[in-house]
This record gives structure tokens, C-alpha cells and sequence, in this order.
């Protein structure tokens, strides 16, 4: 059975169990934020209630939100290490469809050990528009 995680859709948590071509479960969380706080007991639920094995991990990598892209990517890239599961990173803007969670599955390539975040965009860093406060010369 493979976990399929989505949290770069803003407010909404997304996991999907997947076996032999058909989802054996889904669960969809509204969230403020970006749900960290919530995520990993979500799936923890879900995968207790279902009894399953899991056989590997699909997750998307973005784009969306800085901290809700790296929440779906630390969970998914700490339990394929600890599982000793392979991982598949996928790009997906949109809540992913039941009928797409089916072709990512089953289009999942080479075991990576590592999935990286995909933002869509560089780094927008600015200077801080606040002054700090000058030291005071010492007299």
C-alpha cells in the first residue's frame, strides 16, 4: 500500500492510501496554516484505522507555500528513511483528483532517497523595512 501526501494546497491537508490500482482510503484536513501540527497525527490515524502495510511514498514537492511544502516533504522523506520505503516526489499546483493520485502511483519511478522541494519560483529575499537600532557610540 503506498501513502500519497499533499500539503502545498493552501488550508487542506491531503492523504490518499493506495493498493492494487484502487484508493483504499483518503482523508482531507482543513487546517490554518500549513498543518504541521496536525499532519503527522492524521496519518497516523489513517493508517492505523486501515491496518495496512505500507510499500512506498508519494508526495508533492510543490509549488506552495515555503512551510507547507517542507511539512509534506520532512514528513514523507523521515518515514521512507525510518520505513525503509521508497519515495516519489511529484509537481502538482492543484488538490490532486483521485483519478491523478492513480496515474502518480502508478507512473512512480526509481527509489529516491531524497526529495527536494520544487517552489515554482527564486527566493524572493528583501531587506527587513524595519530600522534596527544604531549602537551607541561609546564616549
Amino acid at each position: 500500500m503506498k501513502l500519497v501526501i499533499q500539503t502545498n494546497v493552501a488550508g487542506r491537508l491531503l492523504f490518499w492510501l493506495v493498493a492494487k490500482g484502487s484508493i483504499q482510503a483518503k482523508l482531507s484536513k482543513i487546517v490554518q496554516w500549513h498543518g504541521s501540527d496536525v499532519a503527522l497525527q492524521a496519518i497516523d490515524t489513517m493508517l492505523k484505522k486501515n491496518k495496512k502495510t505500507l510499500s512506498g511514498i508519494v508526495v508533492v514537492r510543490g509549488p506552495g507555500s515555503f512551510t507547507a511544502v517542507r511539512t509534506g516533504l520532512i514528513i514523507a522523506n523521515t518515514l521512507a528513511s525510518l520505513l525503509d520505503l521508497p519515495v516519489y516526489g511529484v509537481v502538482h499546483t492543484l488538490t490532486l483528483t483521485d483519478s491523478e493520485v492513480l496515474k502518480v502511483v502508478q507512473q512512480e519511478g526509481k527509489r529516491r532517497t531524497l526529495i527536494k522541494p520544487w517552489y515554482g519560483k527564486s527566493p524572493n529575499i528583501t531587506k527587513s523595512k524595519k530600522k534596527l537600532p544604531q549602537a551607541r557610540a561609546k564616549r
